[in-house]
């Protein structure tokens, strides 16, 4: 559809608590590729569950996924919880 075709266009994509309901997790959990064994090679099982990616495990965290790169997990950073960041945004610069 016409939103898989704007973010295919994307070079930087940004994903957070994706939803088990529109599939978007399973989606993500495939992106993020299978677990690899040095005896075995690649393997059937994901590097991350759908399941954990929608669920509490992984709600502080943003995938990342960059056009030619390797993902990236990240934790968030809430401002609320940030001095520095709350600093910067009212333009209180150390």
């Amino acid at each position: 559809g016409d939103a898989d075709d704007f973010l295919s266009r994307c070079h930087i994509q940004c994903f957070m608590n994706p939803s088990m309901m529109d599939g978007l997790a399973q989606k993500l959990s495939e992106a993020l590729g299978k677990t690899t064994s040095l005896v075995k090679g690649e393997s059937d099982k994901p590097k991350v569950d759908a399941v954990d990616l929608a669920g509490s495990k992984y709600q502080n965290k943003i995938i990342m996924f960059a056009q030619g790169k390797d993902h990236i997990i990240l934790n968030k950073r809430f401002a609320y919880n940030d001095t520095s960041l709350q600093n910067f945004m009212s333009g209180r610069m150390p």
